[in-house]
């Protein structure tokens, strides 16, 4: 069998690489100076297209500061497992409804009864 993870990973790394190197010829032939770290493919809708550029830098730090409490999470996801020695999904009782879908929880069920149930009938 291969090594479907190691497969992966070098595919992912080597995709990144050339990321990289597409990123600095961009900022060497059209932005010079004024080339952002990580704005390369920042906007692919286009959402901020014409905005003034004050709004599109206070976006991108929205942005980063959003990545940024992700990362936090996930590091406390870990830190929790590592000091319980136990995985994230079983610890209780603050995370029994971790992975379970918000409307199966009893007192969203409750309030999702009290606000939608007549209206059905």
């Amino acid at each position: 069998t291969l090594p479907y993870l190691s497969l992966f990973m070098t595919f992912m790394l080597l995709n990144l690489g050339y990321l990289d190197i597409f990123s600095q010829a961009i900022k060497e032939n059209q932005t010079g100076d004024a080339f952002l770290p990580g704005e390369c493919f920042w906007d692919p809708l286009c959402i901020l297209e014409g905005a003034p550029d004050e709004m599109k830098v206070k976006m991108q730090a929205r942005e980063l500061n959003n990545g940024r409490f992700a990362m936090m999470a996930v590091a406390a996801f870990i830190v929790e497992e590592a000091l319980t020695h136990k995985p994230l999904i079983t610890l209780e009782p603050l995370n029994v409804y971790l992975f379970e879908p918000i409307y199966e929880v009893p007192a969203v069920q409750e309030w999702l009864d009290l606000n939608f149930a007549e209206r059905m009938i």
